[in-house]
């Protein structure tokens, strides 16, 4: 079948580009189709366009909540004592009742005789933390809002997955275009060699 198909294509190739001497200009189809062979490229890559840049979007968020991550380590410098006062709690399938629960953290922590909370922003399992539990919370000292927990490590590990998942998401489609590209190349360049030859 697919022969069938190269054969007929191949007789309209040769036809399109053949003279009234019947000699086929070779040079102006291998341009002709050089330039197919760009524009198939383009067209699968618009085609997978979204995915590529929802792809780039994870690895953006990733990148900037790693980024988030160090800068509030490397400024937050006064250590003290907190606990973890309780779990803010969500399905993690919301249209789902019978989802498993997942949780944020919720630490509180005294620093310069004022007490202050600090809302986890990535759900998870409880892990090791639980209600009660005294962990280290460091502290910037121009602004004890905002701290950096040693044992708190989902927000670090859920940037880290946003950029993996990005990566293998864009990588995933670029690698399709490019592999359609050469399958489209490879039939092209077949059909010009049986025409040429």
């Amino acid at each position: 079948m697919n022969e069938e198909k190269d054969y007929e294509l191949s007789e309209e190739l040769r036809s399109k580009y053949t003279d009234e001497n019947g000699n086929v200009d070779s040079e102006r189809m291998k341009s002709d189709l050089n330039s197919a062979k760009k524009f198939m490229f383009r067209f699968y890559l618009l085609i997978h366009m979204a995915f590529i840049v929802a792809g780039l979007a994870f690895v953006f968020i990733g990148a900037f909540g790693l980024y988030s991550r160090v800068r509030d380590k490397m400024a937050c410098t006064v250590k003290t004592e907190g606990i973890v006062l309780d779990f803010d709690s969500m399905r993690s399938d919301s249209d789902d009742p019978s989802s498993s629960l997942v949780y944020a953290p919720i630490f509180a922590y005294t620093y310069d005789g004022m007490e202050y909370t600090y809302r986890g922003s990535s759900y998870s399992d409880k892990g090791k933390l639980t209600r009660g539990k005294e962990v280290t919370v460091c502290v910037d000292p121009d602004d004890p809002t905002r701290v950096y927990i040693p044992e708190y490590s989902v927000e670090r590990k859920n940037s880290v997955l946003f950029i993996i998942v990005g990566l293998a998401l864009s990588g995933g489609f670029i690698g399709y275009c490019l592999y359609k590209r050469r399958e489209f190349n490879t039939s092209i360049d077949r059909l010009v060699d049986d025409d040429t030859a």
